[in-house]
């Protein structure tokens, strides 16, 4: 139904939201009122941008709420930057919006309203429905009840194998409902359930939270709030920090949950509408064949989106970057909207946002006509995205006082970056045959990616196709565009190869000097998977010209769903015969250790050697409390894992004998009296340590039945 509202009204449901805000603002502190206030807001603004004159396509709005999301990231940033993220510059924010209605020509706009009528549906097709809806209320449930706050190294410890049996018969249903569906939105919303269900493992089944990163990054955030800003102001990660921040100013939510849902939250629900969106336009492909395309991301287990770092978003924002360049590229959409990606994945996390951004921007030339300025742009977008990362590092060295990294012959030390590749420690070498396969098939999913990313490439760019309509027999993309992203993911594998082979940071460990080469090299994956996308559409295609096309389509499908919970299972980490991946959690007894150390003083005047567990629990409770001046730098006084001199004692009281020596070198650096050695009972041949930290320290105490052991260590 077709209905004009003026622009009046939008206006002042706009305003109506931001007084709410205002009056929750003045202490009531409620999030029954900022919720609302936000939306009251935000959604007009979203209207507006959208431009919903009679056109309710999901297409149409997603571009507006990711230019919206992604403005209000850079806007908050550069707030940050320029004074600080404090509730009145939250709020003086979020009145920007009012300015779209203000300053627009429009005197009304058109909108249509959605009908909540059931759409037409087979017998089979409504039963599959309701049989997928079932089995995810049945899944979430499950983790639900499975949520702990002790020891549990792999969330899988706590679930029975019916619940990947289930999970694959509900993709298979999803595969059913989609493949069958007649409405886009029903396609978007079913994906997105799913698409949550399989990101949000780790934040449903970890309440205390989960992986160290997150921890300090949460932190961060909570200084940020209570404070306005920390020192010194980095170039790193703030888009993350001030956005989280905004949004708990305003909605009045714990940070805790906006944070660890956010990732999640918003890849559930951008990738698919985004992928839809971007294939359609891209290479004409209708809905229902670009949503089989989304499940290329859970289909690479380390781009799975379940823990919210700046890394994993700039990770989301570079996989919507790639598909809204190539819509770009064929006019469909204003270079707009990338560029604001781009900007809001820069403030992020450089290390990525540099380099998304110089393909943004090189995008924007390379769709110039003119030969001479083609040929620059392929050259010099190749080389500027492979040097950004190398000449970031070496930037950051200097300007933190390191000098100058050594550089060495890439070709000589070669074998560093193929290291990176290596399998773990943490893979005994055999196993039973079932877990065996599994693993071999995890070695297969890159590859796997890479030739049907190149198929797909090659079949893009040619003018001769199978199961393309006639109107379709020219290059769906040309040439210049389709190689544009394969030279764009070459100049990120060489930017990781210069990374990792051509230069040599001293003061970094050597667990960083891999492991950011190595984001970089998975990165590269991504500009290929709409290409990808397009090899797996040829394929259904060739399916359905078959004489027995239910049956193949059946037994593709059914491959297809099993393979997805294989992939399901190694996204998150595994603890079983062949693989001890070390995913160990922040536990309640952690968090009554630091409690415990904390309630023994008056003043932050002792240093704790423990492992970043522990720390992280003391971060969570006590932020950033404490830091000693020595000469070594500044020291917080929780030994972290980055190389730093307290958690080299720490290594030393585990693995080279307890001795006081190493408790009283400790207390030395910091210039204190007090020190304690905290040891969780799960640790490796902890009833050693434990036996040999009992002769040297001068009293402990013991956490919860002994899962955590605290010596203290006085002089």
């Amino acid at each position: 139904m077709l209905k004009k509202i003026s622009k009046q009204k939008f206006v002042v449901t706009a305003l109506a939201g931001f007084i709410l805000l205002v009056i929750d603002f003045a202490g009531l502190n409620s999030p029954w009122l900022g919720l609302p206030g936000l939306g009251l807001v935000l959604i007009p603004a979203v209207y507006w941008l959208a431009r919903a004159r009679g056109d309710r396509r999901p297409g149409r709005f997603y571009l507006a709420v990711s230019a919206l999301i992604a403005a209000l990231i850079f806007l908050t940033a550069g707030a940050y930057y320029l004074y600080q993220i404090n509730a009145a510059v939250a709020l003086l924010i979020l009145g920007l919006p009012l300015t779209f209605f203000l300053l627009g020509k429009a005197t009304y706009y058109e909108i249509t309203w959605p009908k909540f009528s059931l759409p037409k549906m087979s017998k089979t097709e409504f039963f599959s429905l309701l049989g997928f809806l079932s089995l995810e209320t049945i899944l979430f449930i499950t983790l639900y009840s499975a949520r702990t706050v002790d020891l549990l190294p792999s969330p899988w410890q706590a679930l029975a194998p019916w619940f990947f049996i289930l999970y694959a018969i509900a993709t298979l249903l999803l595969f059913f409902v989609v493949y069958h569906s007649r409405t886009t939105t029903k396609t978007i919303i079913l994906t997105s359930i799913h698409l949550f269900l399989t990101f949000a493992v780790a934040p449903i089944m970890y309440p205390l939270g989960y992986g160290f990163d997150a921890f300090v990054h949460r932190a961060t955030e909570t200084w940020i709030f209570q404070n306005g800003f920390i020192l010194p102001k980095t170039p790193y990660y703030i888009g993350q920090y001030s956005f989280v921040v905004w949004l708990t100013h305003l909605t009045r939510l714990p940070l805790f949950y906006i944070d660890v849902y956010l990732v999640p939250i918003l890849a559930s629900l951008s990738l698919p509408a985004g992928i839809i969106y971007s294939l359609k336009h891209a290479f004409a492909l209708p809905e229902k064949y670009s949503a089989f395309g989304v499940w290329l991301i859970p289909f690479v287990p380390f781009l799975s989106l379940h823990l919210t770092t700046p890394h994993n978003l700039v990770l989301l924002i570079s996989l919507l970057l790639t598909g809204l360049v190539l819509a770009f590229f064929k006019d469909k959409i204003s270079f707009l909207v990338p560029l604001l990606l781009a900007l809001a994945a820069l403030v992020t996390h450089p290390l990525l946002g540099v380099p998304i951004f110089l393909f943004t921007l090189f995008a924007f030339f390379i769709k110039n006509k003119n030969k001479l300025i083609l040929v620059f742009s392929f050259v010099f977008s190749t080389l500027s995205i492979a040097l950004s990362a190398p000449l970031m590092f070496i930037f950051n060295n200097m300007k933190n006082g390191a000098g100058r990294p050594a550089l060495v012959n890439p070709l000589a030390n070669l074998g560093q970056f193929l290291a990176l590749y290596a399998r773990p420690y943490w893979y005994a070498q055999q196993s039973s045959w079932p877990l065996e396969l599994l693993y071999f098939g995890q070695v297969l999913i890159v590859p796997t990616v890479i030739a049907l990313g190149l198929y797909g490439l090659i079949k893009v760019s040619r003018k001769a196709r199978s199961f393309l309509p006639d109107s379709l027999d020219r290059p769906i993309l040309p040439k210049k565009f389709a190689w544009f992203y394969f030279f764009a993911a070459a100049g990120f594998f060489v930017s990781a190869w210069l990374l990792r082979s051509w230069l040599v940071f001293p003061d970094i460990v050597s667990y960083e000097q891999g492991d950011f080469p190595l984001r970089l090299a998975k990165a590269a994956l991504i500009f290929l998977l709409p290409f990808a996308a397009f090899t797996i559409y040829l394929f259904i295609k060739f399916l359905e010209n078959h004489k027995n096309r239910k049956l193949f389509l059946g037994l593709a499908a059914l491959c297809a769903a099993f393979v997805l919970m294989t992939t399901f299972y190694l996204s998150y980490p595994q603890r079983n015969d062949k693989a001890r991946f070390p995913g160990l959690n922040v536990t309640a007894a952690d968090f009554q250790a630091v409690e415990w150390i904390h309630d023994k003083h008056q003043q932050y005047d002792y240093i704790v050697l423990s492992n970043q567990l522990v720390s992280a629990a003391a971060l969570t409770n006590y932020s950033f409390a404490k830091y000693f001046a020595t000469p070594a730098g500044e020291i917080f006084y929780y030994s972290v894992p980055t190389g730093g001199p307290l958690y080299q004692q720490y290594g030393k009281m585990l693995y080279e004998g307890q001795k006081r020596e190493y408790m009283e070198a400790a207390m030395d650096l910091a210039g204190v009296d007090t020190a304690y050695f905290v040891l969780n009972s799960y640790w490796a041949n902890s009833d050693k340590i434990i036996a040999g930290a009992k002769k040297t320290a001068d009293f402990w105490h013991t956490i919860d039945g002994g899962k955590v052991w605290i010596f203290i260590y006085e002089r």
